[in-house]
């Protein structure tokens, strides 16, 4: 199991412990302490008595999506993603959502199994790909369906079925871009 390691660094130096002192507690030895430091590594029940120790749920030293794909790419765990992959994978979302409005726009109401609106979810569905693997898109579900609905707006001509199925195709998309991801983290795991 994975546990996001420089979290767990934080939370101990924020309790005044040394790794010694933090074995002790948790009834582990050194080493295993630094080897979850480093790695992140751990069993499930050490991740409960760490946790216990430190005064936070099991759940909260759990390892990010984002964090996950940095630990396996040799990047610190608190490696931010760079700015232009953002910008490349937001513009990604915009161009989807464009191509996937015309297509609509220009069809029947049957226009979602279009080519030019397959492509449309196709692009959308990279970009939010590569959202979800640089950022814990998960934990911000809230603002990404906020950001889905002004893009749909944006993006979309000003009839509302229009931009209601633009809105609903494009969180779908979003919604199975985190799923790959972690399909992704598993695979990349096992």
């Amino acid at each position: 199991m994975l546990v996001n390691g420089q979290f767990v660094k934080e939370l101990r130096i924020k309790h005044s412990y040394s790794q010694e002192k933090l074995a002790e507690i948790v009834g582990v030895n050194l080493r295993t302490i630094q080897r979850i430091e480093t790695n992140g590594v751990t069993s499930l029940s050490t991740r409960g008595a760490l946790a216990k120790a430190l005064g936070v749920r099991p759940e909260d030293l759990d390892v990010t999506e984002a964090s996950a794909v940095a630990a396996t790419q040799g990047e610190p765990l608190g490696h931010r993603p760079r700015w232009s992959f953002l910008v490349i994978s937001g513009a990604l979302v915009m161009l989807g959502a464009t191509i996937l409005a015309v297509a609509i726009k220009s069809v029947t109401p049957i226009g979602l199994v279009t080519l030019p609106a397959v492509i449309g979810l196709s692009v959308a569905l990279t970009g939010f790909f590569i959202l979800s693997r640089l950022t814990p898109l998960r934990r911000w579900r809230t603002y990404a369906v906020l950001c889905i609905v002004a893009v749909s707006l944006l993006a979309s001509p000003p009839a509302w079925t229009i931009r209601a199925l633009v809105a609903i195709s494009l969180w779908a998309a979003f919604e199975l871009g985190i799923l790959l991801t972690r399909f992704r983290l598993r695979q990349s795991h096992a």
